[in-house]
């Protein structure tokens, strides 16, 4: 395979996989390997009244908010990518 071909390939991967290689560079500079794929904790400020209203639809749904949240930014996120 000529080095052109590894290159596109390595790139590839990397597009693929981009959490990953993102631990690999926080290794390289730690040399501890973090936990792919874990939950962080988030500090941001919501109306109170909505943040009331999603609590109450959340719990009649039986989903928690953290849920509803990941979700919806989750959703936001693929809507930008596809922009």
């Amino acid at each position: 395979m000529s080095s052109g071909k590894y290159i596109e390939t390595a790139r590839r991967l990397i597009r693929a996989n981009p959490d990953l290689f993102e631990a690999l560079v926080e290794f390289e500079h730690t040399r501890r390997m973090p936990k792919l794929g874990r939950k962080v904790h988030v500090d941001f400020t919501l109306d109170g009244d909505l943040v009331r209203e999603l609590r109450r639809e959340a719990a009649k749904r039986g989903l928690k908010m953290s849920q509803v949240v990941e979700q919806l930014v989750r959703d936001r996120v693929k809507g930008w990518r596809q922009e």
